[in-house]
């Protein structure tokens, strides 16, 4: 599916860098720390052939993978996914069992649920008036322990008419919810893998950036993520030091594992800090050798916008703590453990901004709307996010509101909304409506959308 719209230009405020960011990635491929097949350089690949991404975009449609744009005119557009034009389906690609990559369709109106309490036969939920998808998908594990589960694709079969329905709700366990009215039910088989267009990983270097693509077998291709060559690790945009309006954007380290920083193994907080390990995985191959800790914030536009800063510290390897505790103004106090002990990494050095991958925030377009885009140091397109710059309202906007005339049409995000039932009023009468400030970003709200009751 495709959407056009006419739209306009302008400059980006740095507040919602980290958010444009979060939501390209959110539209990208699948993300996984399941260990896929090893890029290859996408300079020679299938034998000879050279794949190039075009450098002004982040994609490029195939021969039966069409990409989904959203356009504010006047070249100002949005990468969406994808769309299969045989199954006449929207896909995203996803890591599968087998290590391969797969666009597989993404309806989002049946979940897989399972007939049994140990939750070992799967079943489709499909929801309350929901249309009935042909496929469902669902992770190999629920609740893996190590990054995240490949997918398994279901077909879904006959329909069911179960007392139970169950779902996990923790490793190894598993409760009933449902079933609830309107819900309908279908026998699954795995899918033959097969159906869905399959893909590879490749590389293409920009200066001190990578691209980690996506590379379809019909010709489709899209960045998968952004790499930092020199670190050996995925990376994204944000802001360091120094605290500016215009700030200094560099691409962060964003390591598989994640880890929360400042804590110390001794009870008088003063030898040394520690990272501690959020995740239980043992693989010393997802180790994350950097963490970056959002440390200060900066006031600008008359003190009512804030903009968050990184700091980047290379982590030691891992270590076993038996004790770990936390600073505080009453003092160095001992933390809660959650397993006898917890794998910690040692705080080293703070990495020299200056020394990261640099990013840039352009624009795209020279209309009303235009779409803010990241670029390396060369020019590349190395990712958008799904919102909209509005030169005449100087604020973001999104199209997903369609009004009572039928148009769908780009919002501020600086809205407040008023919502039938759960609004609220100024008066003990209940007839002076109040609105309701849309979060996330500085700007006093101009307009209020009316949802009805």
């Amino acid at each position: 599916m495709w959407y056009f719209f006419e739209m306009r230009s302008g400059p980006h405020s740095p507040i919602l860098l980290r958010v444009i960011w979060a939501l390209f990635a959110l539209h990208g491929a699948g993300c996984s720390t399941h260990k896929p097949p090893p890029a290859t350089d996408a300079g020679a690949l299938d034998g000879g052939a050279v794949f190039t991404l075009d450098p002004s975009t982040n994609h490029h449609s195939g021969s039966r993978l069409r990409a989904n744009l959203v356009s504010g005119g006047s070249g100002a557009t949005l990468f969406q996914g994808w769309h299969d034009s045989q199954l006449n389906a929207d896909c995203a690609f996803q890591l599968m069992v087998d290590g391969s990559w797969r666009c597989l369709p993404t309806s989002g109106n049946a979940a897989i649920g399972f007939l049994d309490a140990s939750c070992t036969q799967p079943v489709a939920v499909v929801g309350s008036n929901a249309p009935v998808p042909t496929y469902a998908s669902a992770p190999q594990a629920y609740f893996p322990v190590c990054g995240s589960s490949p997918t398994v694709m279901y077909a879904l079969g006959a329909a069911q008419s179960p007392a139970q329905v169950y779902f996990p709700v923790g490793i190894g366990k598993c409760q009933s919810f449902g079933p609830y009215p309107g819900q309908s039910f279908y026998a699954v088989t795995p899918a033959d893998d097969s159906t869905f267009v399959g893909a590879h990983l490749a590389t293409a270097h920009h200066g001190d950036l990578d691209l980690e693509l996506l590379v379809g077998d019909d010709g489709s291709g899209q960045i998968r993520r952004v790499l930092d060559p020199n670190r050996n690790v995925a990376c994204h945009a944000g802001s360091v030091p120094p605290n500016q309006v215009d700030v200094d954007t560099r691409c962060i380290p964003a390591p598989d594992e994640q880890v929360s920083p400042g804590f110390f193994l001794d009870s008088t907080c003063t030898n040394g800090s520690f990272a501690v390990s959020t995740s239980t995985c043992g693989d010393p191959s997802l180790d994350p050798t950097f963490e970056a800790t959002t440390t200060a914030t900066v006031s600008f536009d008359g003190g009512l916008c804030e903009v968050d800063t990184d700091v980047v510290r290379a982590l030691g390897p891992r270590q076993a703590a038996s004790a770990i505790y936390t600073s505080w103004s009453t003092g160095c106090t001992p933390q809660t453990m959650t397993t006898p002990t917890e794998t910690v990494f040692p705080e080293l050095a703070q990495v020299d901004p200056s020394t990261l991958p640099a990013i840039h925030l352009g624009q795209q377009g020279s209309g009303r709307l235009t779409a803010p885009v990241f670029f390396a140091a060369d020019g590349t397109d190395v990712g958008s996010g799904q919102v909209f710059w509005d030169t005449a309202h100087h604020g973001y906007c999104t199209f997903d509101d369609v009004f009572s005339d039928g148009v769908l049409r780009c919002v501020d995000d600086a809205r407040a909304t008023l919502i039938g039932t759960d609004a609220h009023f100024s008066n003990s009468t209940c007839t002076v409506q109040l609105a309701t400030p849309h979060s996330g970003n500085c700007r006093g709200p101009a307009y209020a959308l009316d949802f009805g009751p």
